[in-house]
Formats: C-alpha cells, structure tokens, sequence
C-alpha cells in the first residue's frame, strides 16, 4: 500500500490507512468494501400506441417502448373485469400468441425495468369471430 490510496472514516474525519498505527502491519491493509444502495422505483408508464392484428390462427400486440423498460410482461384473461393470468415476458414491444378461435381474450402489458415492475393495465379487448 502506499499513502493517497485507502481511507478510513474515525473520529469523525477521514484518515489516511497508510498512517494507521493501530494496525499489525502499518502501512498495509485489505479491505473488503461492501455497497449498501437504498432500491430505486422507477417509474414507468403504460405502453401506449397499443396495436392488435389478427390472422386465421394468431394475434399479434405491439406497442411504443416504454422509457427505462427492458422487458413487458403480457397477461390475458376471459373477463376484462376477472383475473388476468401471466402468459408471457418479451424483451421487444411485441409479442404473438396462436388464438384458440372459441375464446374471448383479453391482455395487457406491464412495462418492467430491471429495478421495479409497474403493474398499469392497459386492456386490449379482442372479439374472433
């Protein structure tokens, strides 16, 4: 170790490790430094521009990304008041499922970040007929 390089906080000032008597080997030391960070929620909005096509046997949903997002959570239901279930986790501003054609469906899109999830629904009502 050498001066100008570790610090340690006593009496309240900061010291200079290499000046520290205190230890067996002056002018030596390992330290093992330990980050301490409070969570950060961000907070993101809903996806928006929402767009659902249809073809003889798939629905396809996409969306504008969403600031700070890196991966949406899709979740469908029967009932657009009822539960909705998870059915999937994209990391683009799309996604396509196979349409069971006797069933009405109903999504939305979570936008999540690696820090927080969101859960804002934005319901998608589809109609096969």
């Amino acid at each position: 170790a050498s001066a100008d390089e570790s610090y340690y906080f006593e009496g309240g000032i900061w010291k200079d490790l290499y000046n520290n008597t205190t230890i067996d080997y002056p002018g030596t030391a390992n330290f093992c430094i330990k980050a301490l960070t409070n969570p950060v929620f961000l907070n993101l909005g809903s996806p928006t521009n929402v767009q659902i096509s249809l073809d003889a046997i798939n629905v396809y949903i996409a969306w504008d990304n969403v600031q700070n997002a890196n991966t949406y959570h899709i979740y469908t239901s029967d009932d657009p008041y009822g539960t909705f279930n998870y059915v999937a986790t994209t990391a683009t501003n799309s996604w396509s499922a196979t349409l069971d054609a006797s069933t009405k469906r109903f999504y939305y899109i979570v936008a999540d970040s690696a820090l927080t999830r969101v859960d804002v629904p934005n319901v998608i009502r589809l109609n096969k007929r």
